[in-house]
């Protein structure tokens, strides 16, 4: 991060928006830094420290395929354990398909995946975000439009990837024939959400061939599961051929500021003409996170423009959680704080914040130097800044404990700016 942050008018509007709470962060932890707060400076920054990267983690790498009896039934489950939970698969909600009968023979697969959140998992909501990977094409008739509404070209990697999601939506009837909701535009990533905002409420359950849920919490229990339901294919003529193969990875997204794993499916077409699974089973991508391609893909998604014809306007899509994301969120939770911790701020103290004044007023909830200009008001140790920019630190660095203790406060501005700490680089 530079010396200076430049800012404007949309950084003072932060100051009206609602303080960072302490939501999230366990009770046992928030004890503990206020332990350390009461001690002096160099106790409080170095048992607060040691505190947060004293965290257990339990990471461990689980994927099972075994035989379940529903009603009698005996089918393969298969199942992959995440940090955040568990998706499971049955075979007979993955399968090939490859008819071979009617005008329009279609060849592809069905998939019903779900996932069950973990009860410790500190969540609200889980959602399930999709990308797709297609070489597919048809040899005979090879001039087919894929999935225009979708605007995948229009955010895929260098890799071919892009997140599945359908941008322009058509309009829905009942069985009488009335329009029960006008065509419209979808700026929402989650698979099963087709919203403008996230102010708008989750969808129920979605029925159709693509759709799913997310997972909600009620009471602090998960009261249902996430799911994605997806049939990719192609309908052709009698007789043309198809060949390549379609890949997906599913990452269960944390009330839309973590991914705390992801498998992958997919199908692919064979030498006969005929659709497969590939791979057999799902399989783990990520245990804590994402594939960096599927990062990649959410990037490539948060930066695209979306033009609606029918109004004439462009939207930006609905944000998911990359690292440029987190810099950014993690820029607005601190500049919210410090405009609560001091009110009068003006455009000059801005214009000359350094990176150390950032570590300052994260470890100690206010900056020194301004102490005599900007009286501040209410207590200024911030637990939940300190904690949160902790928590990100040790996701980005995992094996970074040890240097901890010896943190600056330069180390943490230019983390809470940039993501990382560049002399963490060759350590870490």
């Amino acid at each position: 991060m530079s010396t200076r942050m430049p800012a404007d008018r949309q950084t003072a509007a932060l100051a009206q928006r609602p303080h960072p709470t302490a939501a999230g962060i366990r009770r046992d932890s928030l004890a503990s830094l206020q332990r350390a707060a009461e001690a002096g400076p160099a106790a409080r920054r170095l048992q607060t420290l040691q505190a947060a990267a004293n965290s257990p983690s339990n990471l461990s790498v689980a994927g099972r395929l075994h035989a379940v009896s529903p009603d009698g039934a005996v089918l393969q489950r298969a199942e992959v354990d995440v940090s955040g939970g568990k998706f499971v698969a049955d075979d007979s909600d993955y399968y090939a398909i490859s008819e071979t009968k009617g005008k329009f023979p279609k060849r592809g697969a069905r998939m019903i995946l779900k996932f069950f959140p973990d009860a410790t998992l500190d969540a609200e909501e889980v959602s399930l975000v999709q990308t797709t990977n297609s070489t597919i094409a048809n040899q005979t008739n090879p001039n087919v439009p894929d999935q225009t509404e979708s605007l995948l070209d229009e955010r895929r990697t260098k890799g071919g990837t892009a997140i599945d999601q359908q941008i322009f939506l058509p309009e829905e009837r009942n069985l009488f024939g009335r329009v029960v909701k006008p065509e419209h535009t979808n700026l929402d990533p989650r698979y099963h959400e087709e919203r403008m905002s996230v102010e708008e409420p989750l969808a129920n359950p979605r029925g159709r061939p693509s759709g799913g849920q997310a997972a909600v919490k009620s009471e602090g229990a998960w009261t249902r599961h996430a799911m994605v339901k997806d049939e990719p294919g192609h309908t052709t003529k009698p007789g043309d051929v198809l060949t390549g193969a379609e890949s997906f990875e599913v990452a269960a997204m944390a009330d839309g500021s973590d991914f705390v794993g992801s498998v992958r499916w997919g199908w692919r077409m064979t030498g006969d003409n005929k659709a497969e699974l590939a791979p057999a089973a799902i399989e783990q991508v990520s245990y804590g996170s994402a594939s960096e391609e599927f990062i990649e893909a959410a990037e490539a998604w948060n930066s695209m423009p979306v033009f609606d014809p029918k109004t004439g306007q462009i939207h930006s899509t609905i944000q998911l959680p990359t690292a440029k994301f987190r810099v950014a969120a993690r820029m607005q939770t601190w500049l919210r704080a410090m405009f609560n911790t001091y009110p009068n701020l003006q455009q000059h103290h801005l214009d000359t914040i350094t990176d150390t004044d950032i570590g300052e007023f994260i470890l100690t909830g206010g900056i020194p130097r301004w102490e005599t200009d900007l009286k501040p008001k209410g207590p200024k140790f911030n637990q939940p800044i300190l904690q949160l920019t902790l928590r990100d630190m040790l996701k980005v660095y995992p094996q970074g404990e040890q240097y901890l203790p010896d943190l600056t406060d330069a180390e943490i501005g230019e983390f809470v700016g940039t993501g990382q700490i560049g002399k963490w680089e060759a350590m870490v």
